[in-house]
């Protein structure tokens, strides 16, 4: 189960984030995008930490210095990387627009933080690229290039089309059953490129299933609702996860049994915390960032 997810889950979190991503060269988009993420990181994970702390009977301190040298982040990974890549695309574009270059060296200057972390991932030793979550930048930064590449009407309309979309498709299932049966874990270049093809293939299928259903149905309005606390969803759930996972650890069942009851708990919990953080201004602004 956790295999097939990897052919398109968490690169499809960071393939929306380029798809919506519109940078500006004003300092204050960056203000506005560092106060959305860091502020509800930095609260969610303070809580995290000590849930942790608790329910593992270790100290913060241990908790904090397993969580900061650990490439995951206790799961936050998610939140440096991204915004890293706003950052660094921020400060590109900012260039860009200043020094008014050609677009080819737009296209350059963009792709370069990737190429700096393949090679920082080379030279420097593992726990310092753990530390500083670039194993975790280096994988997904492209997803977001490929999402701002897909910003463009002409592509979308390209990938509408039903030929295109029915071979996206196939090149999906295909792929996919090529990296269950063949590649299941991501241990050398040719397995990384299956596996980056097939999630390409995966988020590209996956965005226009969507948007097929959300032009034919008022699923889109759903879909709107739970985006809108996204970020505090994302983030809480760790918590709840914590907080529950010996408890459902411990049932004599079967994993494939438990996995989606869990998964929806985690959802319907994290939707329902999340509406409460909304009731009240201060805590929209620690928890939420807005």
């Amino acid at each position: 189960m956790s295999t097939f997810i990897n052919t398109y889950f968490l690169s499809l979190f960071f393939f929306i984030s380029g798809l919506l991503m519109h940078p500006k060269a004003e300092i204050k988009w960056l203000i506005k995008k560092m106060k959305r993420l860091l502020i509800p990181l930095i609260a969610f994970s303070s809580v995290f930490i000590s849930v942790c702390a608790w329910c593992n009977d270790t100290s913060l301190t241990d908790t904090v210095l397993s969580m900061v040298w650990s490439d995951s982040k206790g799961g936050y990974w998610f939140i440096y990387t991204l915004f890293a890549a706003i950052s660094l695309i921020w400060l590109v574009h900012y260039a860009y627009i200043k020094w008014n270059s050609p677009r080819w060296v737009y296209g350059l200057a963009v792709l370069l933080p990737w190429l700096i972390a393949c090679g920082l991932c080379i030279l420097l030793p593992q726990d310092i690229t753990y530390l500083l979550s670039i194993p975790s930048f280096r994988r997904y930064y492209p997803f977001i290039l490929m999402g701002m590449i897909c910003q463009k009407e002409r592509i979308q309309n390209t990938i509408h089309k039903t030929g295109v979309f029915g071979f996206v498709t196939m090149g999906y299932i295909l792929f996919t059953i090529l990296s269950l049966w063949k590649f299941q874990t991501v241990v050398s270049n040719i397995s990384f490129c299956i596996w980056f093809i097939t999630n390409i293939f995966g988020c590209v299928c996956i965005i226009e299933i969507c948007r097929r259903i959300c032009t034919r149905t008022h699923i889109h309005s759903l879909i709107q609702w739970l985006s809108e606390d996204s970020l505090g969803i994302y983030l809480g759930q760790f918590i709840i996860r914590c907080a529950t996972k010996k408890t459902f650890m411990a049932l004599p069942l079967s994993p494939y049994i438990t996995f989606f009851p869990y998964t929806l708990l985690l959802l319907a919990v994290s939707v329902t915390m999340n509406r409460l953080i909304r009731k009240n201004s201060i805590t929209t602004k620690i928890f939420l960032g807005q």
